[in-house]
């Protein structure tokens, strides 16, 4: 039924602009099932576009209720619905899923598999509207939820710096945006324009199914053709551009009523998403700063003790790799000068085949439980798809353990320093000082 991409996972297109994904295990007892519609960042749709899984998930024209859609739900054997806002890369993404035992344990044999499709590809692509438009009661609801959500990001400071790191890093590029959006934006919306909304979304996203499970794909797979390939769109995955950057690092600073000061490093990576690159360049954010073995770990947290935490990480779907601290405001200097004395270590290979081989296990592990969970199979190929790429899990685990030193300290000079970011407790300080080149 269409062409093998990797080891259990079969990708066949319904239509222009929708794809169907299926990753298969029979060691699992129940069946996932997603929509993801996939767009580019903008900052005039990103927070109207947020809202819509969760008014998209309050029921279809068939269930138009909070009561028969649980009924349904009820009936397929406890199926759980969920919705959802990601980004990846420049794209913001809106997912709907549902999670349902198998055929294979229905009692009476039931299409549990079908039934669970239906209801979500209606979710996606039939809602209850009323003249037109969301129900109001709804968009409040919801409005308030997406709200609390905004507001509650300020409570995680560790979540909290990354994401205004990344929002000065990329201030006039669609990465730096918010994925649920923004608090003065969602006053506005109303249930015409949240309807205006879905359909310009649905016009232009690119759609990917995916089904993950135990059992069979293909009656989801018909019945996603059937709601799907009636609605040929012109949407494609769109990929990020990596941008350049600045002649000089900028660094800003943000005050706020905080014990422990955050500093966050913005690094930008010269290296296309699906390059032969992106292992070595995993490979070498785990050596400097992704495991408990790392460079970062072990002297700057544990032989020099200048941070609470301090770890990296690195995205290849934009090409940034962050290294994240928490910290005493007065070590701030002293913590920064050696977290970029560690990452000159990497790039003159001044590190040893034990930190190396510590870092491919860290990693090779990570790909060995990428089969363990339904969502964590769909989560992983679904990166797979963004990037272009086709290895399943067990060839990038090969892959990265033939990474050589040589590789990594070659892919280390691809990385330079673009942003720092720090805030700290001092009530009396203006907000944020400027920026500084």
């Amino acid at each position: 039924m269409g062409g093998t991409m990797g080891q259990d996972f079969i990708r066949q297109k319904i239509c222009d602009g929708v794809m169907f994904n299926a990753i298969t295990d029979p060691k699992f007892k129940t069946n996932r099932l997603s929509v993801n519609l996939i767009t580019p960042l903008n900052r005039q749709t990103v927070t109207g576009y947020a809202l819509l899984p969760f008014l998209l998930r309050k029921g279809t024209r068939t269930c138009p209720d909070f009561t028969a859609l649980n009924r349904k739900l009820n009936q397929l054997y406890g199926a759980y619905l969920g919705a959802d806002v990601s980004k990846t890369g420049d794209s913001q993404i809106i997912t709907l899923f549902i999670q349902s035992l198998d055929d294979r344990y229905a009692l009476e044999n039931e299409p549990v598999s079908a039934e669970c499709a239906r209801l979500l590809c209606r979710l996606a692509m039939d809602p209850n509207f009323v003249d037109g438009a969301f129900p109001e009661a709804d968009v409040t609801l919801e409005k308030q939820n997406l709200s609390d959500i905004i507001a509650s990001e300020i409570n995680d400071k560790r979540t909290y710096a990354i994401g205004e790191m990344l929002a000065r890093m990329y201030e006039n590029e669609p990465y730096g945006l918010k994925k649920y959006g923004y608090l003065e934006d969602i006053a506005a919306v109303t249930p015409k324009s949240a309807a205006d909304a879905y359909r310009r979304l649905l016009e232009t996203a690119a759609v990917e199914l995916f089904f993950v499970g135990g059992g069979s794909f293909e009656d989801s797979f018909a019945v996603a053709k059937e709601y799907f390939a009636v609605h040929p769109r012109k949407g494609e995955i769109y990929r990020s551009d990596f941008g350049l950057s600045p002649e000089k690092v900028r660094e800003f600073t943000e005050t706020m009523d905080v014990a422990q000061a955050k500093m966050v490093l913005g690094f930008r990576v010269n290296a296309a998403p699906g390059s032969e690159d992106r292992n070595p360049l995993r490979l070498m954010a785990a050596l400097y700063g992704g495991t408990e073995h790392s460079l970062l770990f072990l002297n700057v947290r544990e032989k020099l003790g200048l941070c609470y935490y301090c770890a990296a990480r690195y995205d290849r779907h934009k090409g940034v790799m962050l290294v994240d601290s928490g910290v005493e405001l007065p070590n701030i200097e002293k913590a920064k000068a050696e977290i970029l004395r560690q990452f000159d270590r990497v790039q003159s290979g001044d590190f040893t085949g034990d930190d190396l081989n510590a870092a491919k296990l860290s990693l090779i592990n990570a790909f060995g439980s990428v089969g363990d969970s339904l969502s964590s199979l769909e989560t992983y190929y679904f990166g797979q798809v963004f990037a272009g790429a086709a290895d399943p899990p067990q060839v990038q685990a090969e892959q990265l353990a033939a990474v050589t030193k040589e590789e990594i300290v070659r892919v280390s000079k691809l990385v330079r320093l673009d942003t720092v970011y720090i805030l700290k407790g001092n009530q009396s300080a203006p907000k944020e000082e400027a920026a500084h080149e």
